[in-house]
């Protein structure tokens, strides 16, 4: 942490960082793997829909032979 990005409050001595370029790159960072997550949830969801799809395609043509 960079000393001249931070403050001391003189009430009750809470540490106060000021760096607000490095609180931005953390949202985008933290907004970025939230999108990821979502993708990858996505992508799963989609997987087991074939699965699902897949096993119905089985069962049906068993029923049929």
């Amino acid at each position: 942490m960079d000393p001249d990005k931070i403050t001391i409050d003189k009430d009750t001595e809470a540490i106060i960082n000021n760096d607000l370029e490095g609180l931005r790159a953390y949202k985008a960072k933290r907004s970025q793997q939230n999108k990821i997550n979502e993708l990858e949830n996505d992508i799963n969801s989609v997987k087991d829909d074939l699965t699902e799809i897949k096993n119905l395609l089985k069962e049906f043509i068993k029923d049929r032979n």
